[in-house]
């Protein structure tokens, strides 16, 4: 593995993407994101990290002794389809590996 020289003066971990690339479009330093939370940003340059295991854990979460209303359980029925989809990449067409590559000398 490489050593990099970079130390970070200050480190901000951050739960919202959007946030962090707004960070970074405003020339405060880098981030790492999900595909997910890519946004076409003029400013920004999106790298594709490779050769690393990265997760992210999410969640949805309910009060299991209250009522759950119909619009609720669809919600959360979808939210469960999304996922799945996810995790198989069936809906990762816009985290394509091309997208991502770093041309050698740029």
């Amino acid at each position: 593995m490489l050593k990099s020289a970079l130390e970070p003066a200050y480190v901000y971990e951050g739960d919202e993407p959007a946030r962090l690339v707004a960070l970074v479009e405003a020339g405060i330093g880098i981030a790492f994101i999900p595909c997910t939370g890519r946004s076409l940003h003029e400013q920004v340059h999106y790298l594709r990290v490779e050769g690393c295991n990265l997760a992210r854990e999410i969640a949805l979460l309910w009060h299991k002794s209250r009522y759950i209303s119909r619009a609720a359980r669809e919600f959360r029925e979808i939210v469960e389809e999304y996922f799945a989809d996810v995790t198989s990449n069936a809906l990762l067409s816009f985290c394509k590996p091309d997208a991502f590559r770093l041309e050698r000398g740029k």
